[in-house]
């Protein structure tokens, strides 16, 4: 049969091909299709063939004569399957009788009009097969389908034409204007994200979390299914979901179909913190280590900055420095420079529903996975006007046995409009390269060296006193290249943690204290 050929063809040359497995029943009987549909639990049912003008398909029975199945019929069939079947296609002239009967219990049904010639019904099945193998959804398919037919230049008495079940089961035209969908509930979702990919909203159907983390998801559309396809195993994905976050490494992606739907699973070994450093939270320049955490959740929940110093004295701007390595938290796994709602606002200012939805779980992984705190409370948003009012309360990480974890309490409003705010995924540094430069600054008394990071020039200043104190420098010109040159690989060790959390300065600039040698001398 040429339609069945063309098909296969299709599938074949298609990327993905492996994923889709064609079984045929040809010159079928009425009890053929129902042991071929109980054997095989086909996600997409086509049917190529004949219909007559009433909107009966043509079968045969046990003897071999042609018959009819009217769309009741059929229908009542395919009810049983309905958690199966995904899209039937009635490839037979005026089947879009049947798809009225069918689609009250599959979710897309493709039927005919009118008359269709074998040509034209063989270059819809080219189209439709086609985009589905390359991973476009049935709705794309089906516009695949009828461009095929244009482009093939073949008469046509009416485009095939799709039918999709509505939330109540009832068939509706996709052409058909319908009334205002209820807002979606984002309660059962996860926001999924990776260094490369970026962030994803995906619905999940189950979290279950022992030795290994299991998560069930069910993608509602192809950005969400190829995001999941490209996590690898040995990728460490980052994710929110209810009032929680944690880090996972992946394992395994496995890709499934359950009721013609897409459903992913994705394993891995999980991480729950406490997101703290590995020697433990610090406190600096006279602020503890809660206070500084206060200062990150802030900054997350209400975009608060740091004054700008005065870049006339040096000691002002390395104090400052300083103090923002531990505002954005040092060592851990998520820093934070800015806070995401803006820029999340600049998005999705249109869907202040799924703004809501996204900026709650995405506040509550910037929360956990920078060590601000160990759970959350309360986080409640309000929007008016391109201003977030915020109410959070939590609880941060048990440091002593004997002493109760502090609570941390924030309520205030988000300014959502600032300029030139953007969605970006925190980003770190992840190579550096040193030049051999290095010069005695007599005015700050620092020794100065430079070299890049990630490609883009950078310049660090070690201060007089960490060579004194810690590397044994006299403090002459000479005494301290001398001590520098002697300890250079530490230096330029210590150099690179720093960098990597987060201490270069808007002029690309990292000024290395003797606090920062004493934290990190010795340290992996």
């Amino acid at each position: 049969m040429e339609e069945h050929r063309r098909i296969q063809e299709r599938i074949k040359l298609s990327k993905n091909r492996d994923e889709i497995v064609i079984a045929t029943t040809l010159a079928a009987r009425t009890s053929d299709l129902t042991q071929a549909l109980l054997d095989e639990r086909p996600s997409i049912l086509h049917f190529s063939g004949h219909g007559s003008q009433a909107g009966a398909i043509c079968l045969q029975n046990d003897v071999g004569t042609t018959k009819l199945v009217d769309g009741p019929a059929l229908g009542a069939l395919l009810a049983l399957f309905k958690d199966d079947i995904r899209c039937v296609v009635l490839n037979a002239c005026y089947s879009a009788v049947q798809a009225e009967a069918i689609g009250v219990h599959i979710d897309y049904v493709v039927g005919m009009p009118n008359t269709i010639t074998d040509d034209a019904a063989i270059a819809y099945s080219i189209g439709f097969y086609s985009a589905l193998g390359a991973g476009r959804s049935i709705e794309d398919a089906h516009k695949f389908g009828v461009a095929q037919i244009g482009l093939d230049g073949l008469a046509s008495t009416g485009d095939p034409i799709l039918k999709a079940r509505t939330a109540l089961g009832s068939p509706a035209f996709l052409e058909t204007p319908t009334a205002p969908a209820a807002a979606p509930n984002y309660d059962d979702y996860v926001l999924l994200m990776t260094d490369e990919a970026g962030l994803m909203l995906v619905r999940a159907t189950d979290v279950a979390i022992g030795d290994l983390l299991t998560l069930d998801l069910a993608p509602e559309g192809d950005p969400e299914s190829a995001y999941i396809s490209r996590l690898k195993p040995g990728a460490i994905l980052s994710l929110a979901y209810g009032s929680t976050a944690l880090l996972m490494q992946v394992k395994e992606v496995a890709q499934a179909w359950s009721g013609g739907h897409q459903r992913w699973r994705i394993t891995g070994k999980p991480n729950s913190g406490p997101y703290v450093p590995p020697f433990g939270e610090m406190s600096a320049l006279g602020y503890s280590a809660d206070a500084l955490a206060t200062m990150r959740a802030r900054r997350i929940l209400l975009d608060e900055r740091l004054p700008i110093p005065d870049r006339n004295e040096m000691s002002d701007v390395a104090n400052q420095s300083f103090l923002e390595m531990f505002v954005r938290g040092f060592d851990v796994p998520l820093q934070v420079t800015q806070s995401p709602l803006p820029g999340l606002y600049a998005e999705l200012k249109n869907n202040s529903t799924l703004f809501a939805a996204v900026a709650r779980l995405m506040a509550i992984l910037w929360l956990r996975l920078s060590g601000v705190i160990e759970s959350v409370e309360k986080l409640s948003f309000e929007i008016k006007d391109a201003r977030l009012s915020v109410d959070f309360r939590g609880q941060r990480f048990q440091r002593y046995n004997n002493v109760k974890p502090a609570v941390i309490e924030i309520q205030g409003m988000c300014e959502l409009a600032r300029e030139g705010s953007t969605l970006a995924v925190p980003s770190k540094i992840h190579e550096v390269m040193f030049d051999g430069e290095r010069r005695f600054d007599i005015v700050h008394g620092t020794i100065v060296f430079s070299g890049e990071a990630d490609g883009k020039r950078i310049l660090c200043f070690l201060s007089e006193e960490a060579l004194q104190d810690y590397f044994g420098a006299d403090l002459s010109k000479d005494g301290l290249l001398a001590a520098f040159d002697s300890n250079v690989s530490e230096i330029q060790r210590i150099a690179i943690a720093l960098l990597k959390n987060g201490r270069l300065d808007e002029e690309r600039r990292l000024f290395i204290r003797t606090a920062d040698v004493s934290t990190l001398r010795g340290g992996g």
